[in-house]
């Protein structure tokens, strides 16, 4: 519906001024879009030859044209890309390609479903900085749909929650965590334990996840307890050896949401 492919069945969308499914052709000048697996590349020709039928396409002026190329080949490592068939192009090769096909003509936002699906580390890494640069360099809009939280919590700043098609959050990241992430989460080498099971000592403040007769894990709200005060409760019944902490990552607090546990 953003992008003018769909008519809602109800309700309104409005882009940049723009209704997408009435103002097909202006609103397409102004946006670019990458839909999983579906690919904008011709298949049988060079990599960049489907580039300048995007610059013919989008009447992207000559400088403008090599400008981006120049950019996207850098940050991307597009060199050894350009002059192969597409079809002899890996997933994460083809991904990087059509990720710079997509920004080529500078357009204002643009929708990312699924981009970094079935990719390698490194390639992954590499998109979500070259979207972090755009967006920095350029101001341009990022919507991205992903089901890999890691690319949320790389690349967005801002986070729309959607539960059984209602939003039940729209807000900044950072706000999201430290509202809904309270619980600190703090893993110790334990050793010479004086009780079988710490889970099982009375007050202790704090929850047990995970322990045997050399390791503890546990979650605590830094708003009832702190650290310091977990290390000299546990003192009395183990030696702590060694120990780490963590703030909650942002698939745990949404597991809880979508369980029921936090109520948003």
């Amino acid at each position: 519906m953003l992008t003018g492919l769909l008519t809602p069945s109800s309700g309104k969308v409005m882009i940049d001024g723009l209704i997408p499914y009435e103002s097909r052709i202006e609103n397409n000048k102004k946006i670019g879009a990458v839909f999983g697996q579906k690919t904008q590349l011709w298949w049988d020709l060079p990599v960049i030859e489907s580039f300048r039928l995007i610059k013919k396409l989008y009447e992207i002026p000559e400088g403008e044209y090599r400008q981006n190329l120049k950019n996207f080949t850098q940050i991307l490592d597009l060199e050894d890309l350009l002059e192969k068939q597409v079809k002899n192009l890996s997933l994460g090769q083809k991904m990087r390609c059509e990720i710079a096909l997509t920004f080529l003509h500078n357009p204002k936002i643009v929708y990312l479903d699924e981009p970094t699906i079935g990719l390698d580390v490194l390639v992954k890494e590499r998109i979500r900085q070259f979207i972090k640069d755009i967006n920095k360099q350029k101001n341009t809009t990022v919507i991205l749909t992903t089901h890999d939280l890691k690319d949320i919590e790389d690349v967005c700043n801002r986070i729309i929650l959607l539960d059984k098609g209602k939003i039940i959050y729209d807000g900044p990241k950072d706000a999201f965590k430290e509202q809904y992430g309270k619980e600190m989460m703090a893993s110790f080498k334990i050793s010479h334990k004086k009780v079988e099971l710490i889970a099982e000592i009375p007050n202790l403040e704090f929850n047990v996840i995970e322990e045997d007769d050399k390791s503890l894990k546990i979650q605590f709200s830094h708003e009832k307890i702190n650290i310091m005060q977990i290390m000299q409760k546990l003192s009395n019944y183990c030696n702590i050896d060694d120990m780490n902490t963590s703030q909650p990552e942002l698939e745990d607090i949404l597991k809880q949401i979508y369980k029921g546990e936090k109520v948003c």
